[in-house]
């Protein structure tokens, strides 16, 4: 692997991300780095060669620019593939179109989403008039969606501002793989997501998500066909959160909601298509009851683990032999009557693979899989997972063919990216872990304050908080605290609510994008959060000065999936630790720490609350993963720093 980040004469040229290139010309805060030119150029390499990279792009490189020129500059069909729908938009509404305009080439651009993502005019018909909203504000919801279909041209729903993602009536007019009636639905020549999918298969540079992605791999994989075009480029923008998705899709699963939902679209048909078939209505009725009988023995004090710790509930275990009995019962009765209308007959293809699972599941786990629940408020999912995801990702790496560009700013750890490369099973890509151009020595602290408990004492939270506040008064709020559990998060809270004068914003009292608006808007804030806020937040300039972290993000060793993955690895003779929990938590706290400089003027204070990065060993791999700021152990240096540097 090529470590540039003492090698700046390595660096190779890339002309026209240079000082004197069409963009330096065509945008006016352009700046030429060099470390964006040499990504450019390797990535340039790959599609001529039509191989594949793994890089690490530190934050500030421009990787977006660094793939995107190249990709539209080879005129070959690319796809790009991103985890959130933030930067998807970011892409196909900005980047790509400014790329284009720079260079004066403009290829044939789409973006794909999700089918959750469109209006499906059937089941928005179906919905109406039948009872099934729950609230003023969901009818009021749902007259929005009416209003607007008449006008969209895209059928995406991202357009319809005024209408909450978490609207109970999203789901009521969305189409799933498992209810849309395909060619047979009566809509099908103005279909939405049809629509996206032609613009799609004729796109030469296509913005997709990494969920639609492993959902075409696994349809070719199944041979039931595929939803993206070949393409001779691949681009895995946000790679660090590929693995996840991997092993989602090459699983299965089986969930209440599954059967609620079953349940209710069989009534609909009753309601609405087959009212001659009353037992449609005793149907759902009966599996309603099986599956609301189900949820409620459930009797767990953790939302997630093992299949082994369900099965000891034996009541649920009957209750989901109950289940089992009423859907083959079902399946019987509604295979007479399955060909009276098509969205009768999808109900039915729905109920048998739903079945097919639930058998499986009750079978339990085969070899390289591991059986796991989780339990939410008022449904349940029991998945199985593959523990190892590098034979199976790798299969259709290979399959797909053509250039693959795999990128994200946490990769490497200590600018070593085997772990990534073991853990995707891409042994043949090449590797190359650039450092962004920040002065991050001169531009944050990284202060590790003196005798604090260690993180498993049951005052570590308040005496963090405690040892911490002075900075906190010094940077005026403008913080970000981290932390690792809820329980840290409201201890924390609790706290500084007594001690402090600060406007406290806590994860949980609003949604996150409100969370972020205030806490820049408003003056002398602190936000206190757990996981989703260690990634995907990017506050630029003053208004971020300092960023909390209370301890390493080590995963709970009990989460049933990595305690599969830790079995394996010492059947294997192998140190899980080293290999699974040390990299996780490594590029966890990596991502954590990125919040704070986002910048080439940004100024900050990164402060870690966990005593072994001092105390063990594996500290170090810690700390020469993360940039290379100022250290110290003196709270005085950070103030000092503080009044020279930052503008508080």
């Amino acid at each position: 692997m090529t470590n540039l980040s003492n090698a700046e004469n390595s660096y190779e040229h890339f002309p026209d991300l240079d000082s004197d290139g069409p963009f330096a010309k065509a945008i006016n805060d352009f700046k030429p780095r060099p470390v964006q030119q040499h990504l450019a150029s390797q990535i340039q390499a790959c599609f001529k060669g039509r191989s594949s990279l793994l890089a690490e792009a530190g934050t500030g490189i421009g990787k977006t620019f660094a793939y995107l020129v190249p990709a539209i500059q080879s005129k070959s069909r690319s796809i790009i593939s991103t985890a959130t729908k933030n930067l998807q938009e970011q892409l196909f509404q900005r980047d790509i179109p400014k790329v284009c305009d720079v260079l004066n080439i403009h290829p044939r651009v789409a973006l794909l989403k999700g089918r959750a993502n469109y209006l499906c005019l059937y089941r928005m018909r179906q919905a109406e008039g039948q009872g099934r909203f729950n609230s003023k504000q969901s009818s009021h919801d749902y007259q929005t969606i009416v209003r607007w279909s008449a006008a969209t041209n895209d059928g995406d729903l991202a357009e319809l501002l005024s209408v909450s993602e978490d609207s109970e009536v999203r789901p009521q007019v969305t189409s799933t793989a498992d209810n849309c009636l395909s060619m047979d639905c009566p809509d099908y020549d103005d279909c939405f997501v049809l629509k996206a999918r032609m613009r799609a298969m004729k796109a030469d540079i296509l913005v997709i998500n990494h969920h639609l992605l492993c959902a075409d791999m696994a349809l070719k994989d199944d041979g039931f066909g595929e939803l993206l075009p070949e393409v001779d480029n691949v681009i895995i923008d946000e790679a660090h959160r590929l693995s996840d998705v991997v092993s989602m899709f090459f699983g299965q699963s089986f969930s209440s909601r599954q059967i609620s939902e079953l349940a209710g679209d069989l009534l609909q048909e009753y309601l609405t298509e087959s009212k001659d078939l009353n037992v449609l209505s005793d149907i759902s009725s009966e599996l309603k009851t099986a599956i609301s009988d189900c949820r409620e023995v459930i009797n767990m004090s953790q939302s997630r683990g093992s299949w082994e710790e369900l099965t000891r509930q034996q009541r649920f275990i009957d209750k989901l032999e109950t289940l089992k009995l009423t859907l083959q019962e079902s399946h019987d009765v509604l295979k007479d009557v399955s060909d009276h209308t098509k969205g009768l007959e999808s109900c039915f293809q729905r109920l048998e693979r739903t079945l097919e699972t639930l058998k499986a599941i009750l079978t339990g786990a085969g070899n390289g899989m591991v059986q796991w629940f989780e339990i939410f408020k008022h449904s349940f999912v029991i998945h199985q997972t593959p523990i190892a995801i590098n034979k199976i990702f790798r299969q259709q790496w290979q399959s797909q063919g053509g250039s693959w560009i795999f990128t994200s700013a946490t990769l490497a750890i200590a600018n070593q990216l085997e772990h990534y490369k073991s853990t995707m099973g891409l042994d043949e890509a090449k590797q190359v872990s650039l450092p962004s151009p920040f002065d991050y020595h001169n531009q944050a602290v990284m202060y590790l304050p003196d005798d604090l408990p260690a993180p498993t004492d049951p005052n570590h939270t308040k005496t963090l908080m405690k040892t911490v506040l002075p900075v906190l008064r010094a940077t005026k709020g403008r913080s970000f605290c981290l932390f690792t559990s809820y329980r840290a998060v409201h201890e924390a809270a609790e706290w500084l609510s007594v001690n402090s004068q600060f406007t406290l914003l806590i994860q949980g009292t609003a949604d996150k994008t409100a969370l972020l608006e205030r806490f820049i808007k408003e003056k002398n804030t602190i936000l206190l959060a757990t996981s989703s806020f260690w990634e995907g937040v990017d506050v630029r300039g003053a208004d971020l000065s300092c960023v909390v972290i209370d301890r390493l993000p080590f995963s709970v060793p009990s989460d049933p999936v990595l305690k599969a993955r830790i079995e394996m690895a010492k059947k294997e003779g192998r140190n899980a630790f080293a290999e699974i929990q040390l990299p996780t938590a490594v590029l966890a706290l990596k991502q954590g720490a990125g919040r704070l400089i986002r910048d080439q003027g940004d100024r900050g204070i990164l402060i870690l609350g966990d005593n072994r990065l001092i105390t063990k060993g594996y500290g170090k791999q810690f700390i020469d993963s993360l940039p290379d700021m100022y250290r110290t152990r003196s709270e005085q240096k950070v103030i000092n720093f503080i009044k020279e540097k930052m503008s508080v």
